[in-house]
């Protein structure tokens, strides 16, 4: 697997047509570099849930509507691949998957970065 930096350099480098420039590079770079924080940082459930972006939702099942896979941590620091569900019939209300006894999931984040 690449290191960010050189991912970073690829990426900046696939996108110039007329010729290498190291202040666009650079600028290409923090983009680049901010974009992989933002997408690997964690997301405290009180602020936002996986359900409530639409992109992140999976339709491929009628019974129950899903989130795509995501990455759940707890309080006490466990971390596990998670998606959240509900039931399209009863109380419908959004639960995880995957629960921890005694534990709360405070925070979650995407699991796969493309």
């Amino acid at each position: 697997m690449k290191s960010l930096n050189a991912k970073s350099l690829e990426n900046s480098k696939d996108h110039y047509i007329f010729g290498f420039n190291s202040k666009l590079h650079h600028e290409a770079d923090m983009d680049f570099k901010a974009g992989v924080a933002f997408a690997t940082s964690w997301i405290q459930v009180e602020d936002e849930m996986p359900e409530h972006t639409p992109k992140l939702r999976d339709h491929r099942r009628e019974e129950v509507e899903q989130t795509i896979r995501v990455l759940s941590r707890t309080d006490e620091e466990n971390i596990s691949d998670n998606k959240r569900i509900r039931s399209t019939k009863g109380k419908r209300e959004w639960i995880w998957k995957k629960e921890f006894d005694g534990q709360r999931i405070t925070h979650w984040r995407l699991l796969n970065i493309v």
